[in-house]
């Protein structure tokens, strides 16, 4: 079981032996926020190519380790980061329509959850899209995109049938997470209906 409220105990593998830490799951606050500050930078390469580079700021996690550090020993913020990383990992091991559902199966850390959702209307999707990320234009056709974590709660907050696999509330970075692949299953659900003919 998944439960936010327990303090975790992680161990961290370094040149001058392995260090240990326990730390506080960030609250949706603070994740969102941290996000809030992060940006994708999408640089053009011309002849229609693009490519897209996290701009990783060691500072934010740094920044988000000292407030979620409860015991253990110091570390810099490329250890931080990784913490911060180990933390926030959910990998989506299986998803699939059932009916007038989505069921998106994740795996995070220490645990095994199950997403049961309704089908999204048109005009969640649209508002979602609108309202998940943040594209400004740069010069030179560079774009920066920031992600907000907080559109992808409200519309899995909306759309929730069940869970399964967690001891209290489930994380946002959960939350986004399992929207996202909702979002892939209802286009491949769409593209599967194949063209009209004619169109």
């Amino acid at each position: 079981m998944f439960d936010v409220s327990q303090p975790i105990p992680l161990k961290l593998i370094t040149p001058d032996g392995d260090k240990e830490v326990t730390v506080n799951f960030p609250t949706d606050d603070q994740l969102a926020d941290r996000s809030a500050k992060m940006k994708l930078v999408v640089r053009q390469l011309g002849r229609g190519k693009s490519v897209t580079e996290p701009q990783q700021d060691h500072k934010l996690d740094a920044d988000l380790f000292s407030k979620i550090k409860v015991d253990g020993e110091d570390i810099d913020e490329f250890y931080a980061a990784q913490v911060i990383a180990r933390l926030t990992r959910c990998e989506v091991t299986d998803s699939r329509r059932e009916g007038n559902r989505f069921v998106v199966e994740l795996k995070v850390p220490g645990a095994k959850t199950v997403h049961t959702m309704k089908i999204p209307s048109a005009k969640q999707v649209q508002q979602y899209s609108r309202a998940s990320f943040t594209v400004i234009e740069g010069r030179h056709g560079m774009q920066e995109m920031k992600l907000n974590l907080r559109a992808g709660e409200e519309l899995y907050d909306a759309l929730l049938d069940k869970t399964e696999g967690y001891a209290g509330a489930v994380p946002i970075v959960h939350k986004s997470s399992v929207i996202s692949e909702v979002m892939v299953l209802l286009n491949q659900d769409q593209d599967a209906d194949g063209e009209i003919e004619g169109f």
